[in-house]
């Protein structure tokens, strides 16, 4: 049995190709063209002219093939593996796709290997990539979760642009281990969702479905003093506010949340799950 392919990209795949073969096409002319102004007659002729069109064929040849877009792949081909963005185009069915966001430090990556089942990372994540996850939904229901290195926006932005569901995780402090809360985190938190909304709305023609605002260490900073507590809680209600006034999303939720509190999470995989159902029926 053949393949599925999603040949309804072939065309801009194949203008794709075509554009980057340019280069080996265009010398291959140049040859060609090069014999007829030049003395060169009989078999020398034959035999260079010929060898630009071998390049030029070879090149076309070469666009046409790589261009044939890559067979689907049933998501539970692809749960355990790291991939890139543009894989879960060749997801079948698509994959709704949970971005994680926030600056670094917050618990981002933490968070989506405690829902890949995987060990937490002793290192900052580098570049943009996605996980395919099975949920505990009936009936089984798979979900895209993407993520990128805290300290690139840039990354974070990519990620969060086809995002169905949004998850902006906020903290207190960039620390682990301290309780006080830090104004200035929470200055460079207000920042870094500015600028994120900045891009979704040059980005996206459309409201991201849901938004929701994870604040995050609360097994720290709920021993702060309850005055600090106030603060911050407000401030991230200002957020919320913030979110549901931009006409940039659909849904906006948020969540008081630590990733050491296995309640707290199951918590969280509820919202995604119900989600989910919501989305796909």
């Amino acid at each position: 049995m053949a393949a599925k392919r999603q040949w309804k990209a072939w065309p801009k795949r194949l203008g794709q190709e075509i554009n980057g073969a340019s280069g080996a096409v265009t010398l291959g002319g140049t040859i060609v063209t090069a014999v007829s102004v030049t003395t060169l007659t009989g078999v020398a002729a034959i035999a260079t002219g010929g060898v630009g069109i071998l390049i030029a064929g070879a090149a076309a040849g070469r666009a046409v093939w790589k261009s044939i877009p890559p067979k689907l792949l049933g998501p539970e081909e692809l749960v355990g593996k790291r991939l890139r963005l543009d894989e879960l185009e060749n997801v079948n069915p698509p994959l709704l796709r949970l971005c994680v966001v926030g600056p670094s430090e917050t618990g981002k990556t933490t968070l989506v290997n405690i829902i890949r089942a995987q060990a937490p990372p002793d290192h900052r994540t580098q570049g943009v990539h996605a996980y395919v996850i099975p949920l505990q939904t009936n009936p089984l229901r798979f979900i895209a979760v993407l993520d990128g290195a805290g300290q690139m926006y840039a990354d974070q932005f990519t990620v969060a642009a086809p995002a169905h569901f949004l998850c902006a995780m906020l903290d207190h402090n960039r620390s682990h281990t301290e309780d006080a809360i830090d104004p200035g985190r929470i200055s460079a938190h207000t920042r870094f969702l500015e600028q994120l909304r900045g891009y979704l709305s040059n980005e996206r023609n459309e409201p991201v479905p849901r938004v929701h605002i994870l604040l995050n260490k609360r097994d720290l900073w709920e021993n702060a003093p309850e005055q600090e507590q106030a603060q911050l809680k407000s401030q991230i209600s200002a957020e919320v506010e913030a979110w549901r006034n931009s006409n940039l999303a659909g849904d906006v939720t948020h969540m008081e949340h630590s990733n050491l509190d296995d309640a707290d999470v199951a918590e969280f995989l509820r919202l995604v799950e119900a989600f989910i159902l919501e989305r796909n029926g």
